[in-house]
């Protein structure tokens, strides 16, 4: 199996080439709770949504680094369209571990050039029946980010069989965007640009070739791996999942500390009329907020790198790996959510304005640290009980 190179400077270069004009679309992307059509054309012409889907179908087969750091740099400016970058970005590489057919139907019906958007939910909010040639699906999904601007969903579901089994059977299933009911729920107090609203079905039918075993998905054992020739596409669901998410959160506090630093050279403290540049608490302030935001990048993609080395070597993962990576990404949002309101917090109630995007980021910031991957608790109990030498308790890593 042959393997994607570590990351494509150019990618990242486009990135940060887009990254002014959408950080200047970025209040209009909150105030509409969903991404500007400009900002989905911008980034769709420059191939960045496609940076990990399969050759075969247009894509580059990047690294998992490649999109990361491209991520990293959307973060600086709007996390929600950080995070819409790294969620249509992330399931281009899932759409290439679906069936072969669905895969041809899916890229198929874009036009050429074009990138295959849509969002996904796994929790098993859903209900399958098998019928003949495919189930009956019917359930409603919370945080459907970017549906907005889909054409496809995947969704999550668990078979109801005549015999239950002993494990319930939780599988995805995709669905056309003309089958979806787009339900508006998405009024948050951060990453609204994200338009993760709700995605319902009733009794719609999904044919067999669009639906995946989740089991195969979680381990980065799904058969349809071996149609492309990359080490991609053997990563471990969760493991691409809380690597890639974490990356808007990372661009965020990059993005906080070089606004704090602006921010501290020129302001006054009201009362006091002293300049807060000159301040020793200032000066650790600053020191502290960049150390917290770097080193939070620098453990990213170490943690991204050392996934993608393992499967280039043919060793995978072992659950040790996997638990590793759970712990260290929700360690990384922790991280950058305490610099951001550090940073924040030391700028006064000036930063609180909704133009300013200090307050924008630590909003944002806070809601994706309630994402379920970065839920502090379980990530290091997980880790805690495998280093113990326990069973993990959970396939969620």
């Amino acid at each position: 199996m042959t393997s994607s190179t570590a990351v494509q400077p150019d990618a990242v270069q486009r990135a940060r080439e887009l990254a002014p004009a959408i950080g200047a679309r970025a209040l209009e992307a909150e105030r509409l709770r969903r991404m500007p059509d400009e900002t989905i054309a911008e980034l769709s012409r420059s191939g960045l949504f496609s940076l990990m889907a399969p050759r075969r179908y247009g894509g580059d087969e990047a690294s998992l680094e490649t999109l990361v750091s491209a991520v990293i740099e959307v973060g600086k400016v709007c996390g929600s369209t950080a995070w819409i970058l790294c969620i249509y970005g992330i399931h281009n590489w899932l759409a290439g571990l679906f069936p072969e057919k669905l895969q041809d139907e899916m890229f198929g019906s874009v036009p050429a050039g074009s990138p295959l958007l849509f969002p996904g939910s796994w929790s098993p909010s859903g209900i399958a029946t098998p019928v003949e040639g495919g189930y009956k699906i019917t359930g409603r999904w919370q945080f459907g980010s970017g549906v907005w601007h889909s054409s496809w969903a995947s969704v999550a579901a668990v078979v109801q069989h005549a015999e239950p089994p002993k494990y319930p059977d939780l599988r995805t299933f995709m669905v056309p965007r003309a089958e979806l009911e787009i339900i508006d729920t998405w009024f948050t107090s951060g990453l609204r640009g994200t338009g993760s609203m709700d995605i319902a079905v009733n009794d719609v039918f999904v044919p067999d070739h669009r639906v995946q075993e989740f089991g195969p998905l979680a381990r980065g054992q799904s058969p349809s791996a071996d149609l492309h020739g990359s080490a991609i596409y053997r990563i471990p669901l969760f493991c691409a999942l809380s690597n890639v998410a974490a990356a808007p959160a990372v661009g965020m506090a990059l993005g906080t500390a070089e606004l704090f630093t602006e921010k501290i050279k020129t302001r006054v403290m009201r009362y006091s009329m002293q300049e807060q540049s000159k301040l020793a608490t200032a000066h650790r302030r600053v020191g502290h907020v960049a150390a917290q935001a770097e080193s939070a990048r620098a453990l990213l993609l170490d943690t991204v790198r050392n996934v993608e080395d393992k499967l280039r070597s043919g060793a995978g993962l072992t659950t040790e790996d996997r638990v590793r990576v759970r712990r260290n990404c929700a360690y990384v949002v922790e991280v950058c959510k305490q610099a951001i309101g550090e940073a924040v917090e030391a700028c006064g109630a000036s930063a609180q304005y909704e133009d300013s995007p200090l307050q924008r980021h630590l909003r944002d910031v806070n809601t994706l640290s309630t994402h379920v991957v970065y839920d502090t608790d379980s990530a290091y109990e997980l880790f805690g009980r495998v280093e113990l030498g326990l069973p993990p308790g959970s396939v969620a890593f």
